[in-house]
């Protein structure tokens, strides 16, 4: 049984991100091979409900639990804003560059190296990165754009049902992770004070 104590809740609330990022990747990954294999609407429906149903959720715990400036009432220093769009920028740098290493990690061909990558995502503390804490959306797309292109650049057949697989496997663990921040929080809908994380 899963205990709504605050180290429970900081995690589940750290997850949201890499739930967010795992649930896109399967989804890319599955809708990519649908489209190779010449799938038609129904497959790619099929793969799209679960996905985007995990994206609903995670979407709405953010809006609930995520320690974003915007949600705890705060500004950014507006006496160094250009220092704040730097620093935003190397983040989503850093994090294109993590990408690309996720999506050669997933190309290798082997379930548990991409397993392992899953868990790392899941247990990163993403909202103790700037970028990911003030800019969720923007450092999410910076971590996928870089998973694609890793993809994209590095990924070859390794044998026919391999990405349908471990897109399948991510989806799954995206989707305990789900279930287990649905169970830290329970009924409560508050946001743990930013220094919780």
């Amino acid at each position: 049984m899963v205990t709504h104590s605050a180290r429970t809740r900081t995690f589940a609330t750290n997850s949201l991100f890499g739930t967010f990022f795992l649930s896109a990747l399967g989804w890319g990954i599955l809708q990519n091979w649908a489209a190779g294999i010449g799938a038609g609407g129904i497959l790619h429906a099929l793969i799209a409900l679960p996905c985007l149903t995990m994206i609903g959720v995670v979407l709405y715990r953010y809006s609930r639990h995520w320690p974003s400036s915007q949600f705890l009432g705060k500004t950014q220093q507006a006496s160094s804003p250009q220092l704040f769009v730097y620093s935003t920028l190397i983040w989503c740098l850093i994090l294109a560059a993590a990408g690309v290493g996720i999506g050669i990690v997933v190309s290798w061909g082997s379930f548990s190296a991409a397993s392992l990558a899953a868990m790392v995502v899941v247990a990163t503390p993403w909202t103790r990165i700037p970028a990911c804490r003030d800019n969720f959306f923007v450092a999410a797309a910076a971590l996928g754009a870089g998973a694609a292109a890793g993809l994209i650049l590095f990924g070859e057949p390794i044998f026919p049902f391999y990405y349908p697989l471990v897109g399948s496997a991510i989806l799954l663990a995206s989707c305990c992770t789900v279930l287990f921040m649905l169970m830290a929080h329970g009924n409560r809908y508050d946001r743990m004070p930013e220094s919780g994380y």
